[in-house]
């Protein structure tokens, strides 16, 4: 057996919202690895149901028509006719929810994603859908592997499992907080203001938010000051409940803080607080000719970013630095750890991040296997206030990212994946590797033995 895990894909429907950035090349690393010895698993976000006008919330209808779009564009079809032929060799693939395509744990969306395969009913019948409320577990050469998309270690992201799972609860389900973000915030910021760059930034407030209101500070208006404070209120709520997998160390989870601790690191003038303080309130924004206001947007806005390039230090590297950080940090790795332990796992195999990873160390094997959309590369968080101010003035003036339109801030791509097969005598070989055209590049591997 071998197994290819991929996650984060974010397969659209051609609209402005898309993400995806793989084109032709996922179809293509499918067919090469195809054989009848061969588990795809989609590992979560494999298609996203966020980025559109559509509402939230669970219903049937809208989320069928959502997921005819989806399969009815010419890119995302190209990879489950991928898949349909991985299952006509006798392949297996499988499809796990992750917290953009939670739609998929109704039948009907998973029958529209069946047929979009091309093949045979007894074939596409194969294609299988799992929720996320318990890691899945494979066994390759004796070894025992975890995947998992992540999204149960993220407060912003977790979903509520025992609601979703329950059809007669679908019309009370509520999506986590990030996901109200993309809705309400990060997509109203593509639309109204041409914000290309708001996916990129992965999501969360103090990354493209703080970033719309440094290019355009009457973006903030996208949201109310009440939606805002609801969103900040439910995720502290998400904080003290138990992960999905738990029970788990909560004292571990990192998350970002209130506006006032961006203004605190930013080191803003009494005046400056004013003018955040007036953009942030209920009631009209005014907004001033004056320094003030310049200098506190590009103070928030470099802060922000500093801020938010720590929490996910692989965002912040460029090409020239490595770009990603094969490393894992602390949180990372223990959550490796604690879930190698829980389920008795050699290889644990998590996305989400959307930054790739891989170590062993201790008995565990550690992977992320990365993403299939483009990421923006920004300055260091130590580059010069020249740097990012001129980061600032090109992401100003083409907030697009069209190269056509004139100087843009590079978005790169890193096409990544995890690939478990058997080895020779025992145990298995555990790969991270990444596509280059048609090209595979293994960044990282190692074999493992079987626990005894």
């Amino acid at each position: 057996m071998r197994v290819l895990v991929v996650s984060d894909v974010h397969l659209g429907n051609g609209g402005v919202y898309d993400i995806y950035a793989g084109g032709a090349a996922l179809p293509a690393l499918i067919r090469r690895e195809a054989g009848p010895d061969l588990h795809l698993v989609l590992n979560g976000d494999a298609v996203d149901f966020l980025l559109s006008d559509d509402p939230l919330g669970i219903e049937r209808g809208r989320a069928v028509r959502a997921a005819e779009a989806i399969a009815q564009h010419p890119e995302s079809r190209a990879v489950f006719e991928a898949i349909g032929e991985l299952l006509a060799l006798g392949g297996q693939a499988t499809v796990r929810l992750g917290n953009h395509d939670v739609e998929l744990a109704i039948p009907e969306v998973q029958q529209t994603l069946r047929a979009a395969t091309g093949q045979p009913p007894e074939i596409a019948a194969r294609l299988r859908f799992e929720v996320g409320d318990t890691p899945g577990v494979l066994t390759v050469g004796g070894v025992r592997v975890l995947y998992t998309h992540g999204e149960h270690n993220d407060p912003w992201n977790r979903v509520d499992y025992p609601q979703l799972n329950d059809e007669a609860r679908w019309s009370k389900f509520r999506h986590p907080p990030g996901s109200e973000l993309v809705k309400n915030i990060l997509n109203p910021l593509k639309r109204d203001y041409g914000m290309r760059f708001a996916d990129l930034l992965k999501p969360d407030f103090h990354g493209a938010v703080m970033a719309g209101l440094a290019v355009d500070p009457s973006a903030v208006r996208v949201a109310s000051p009440k939606e805002v404070a609801g969103l900040v209120a439910r995720l502290m709520r998400q904080r003290l409940g138990p992960a999905t997998f738990g029970p788990g160390d909560e004292d571990s989870v990192d998350v970002i803080g209130p506006l006032e601790d961006i203004a605190d690191a930013a080191d803003l003038t009494d005046e400056e607080r004013e003018l955040l303080a007036a953009l942030l309130s209920p009631g009209p924004a005014t907004f001033s000719a004056g320094d003030a206001e310049d200098s506190a947007t590009q103070k928030l806005l470099k802060a922000a970013l500093r801020t938010y390039a720590r929490a996910h230090r692989s965002l912040a590297k460029g090409l020239a630095e490595a770009y990603f950080s094969l490393e894992p940090d602390r949180r990372e790795w223990e959550e490796a750890q604690r879930l190698a332990q829980k389920y008795e796992a050699e290889v644990v195999l998590i996305g989400h991040t959307h930054a790739a990873r891989f170590r062993q160390a201790e008995g565990v094997v550690y992977a992320n296997t990365g993403t299939w959309i483009g990421l923006m590369r920004l300055p260091d968080s130590e580059a010069s206030n020249e740097e990012w101010m001129e980061f600032l003035r090109t992401l100003k003036t083409n907030p697009g990212l069209n190269p056509a339109l004139g100087p843009a801030v590079p978005v790169l791509t890193r096409f990544t994946g995890v690939e478990v097969h058997e080895a020779e005598g025992g145990g298995a070989w555990v790969e991270l590797i990444e596509w280059r055209g048609k090209e595979r590049i293994v960044l990282g591997r190692t074999r493992v033995t079987a626990r005894s």
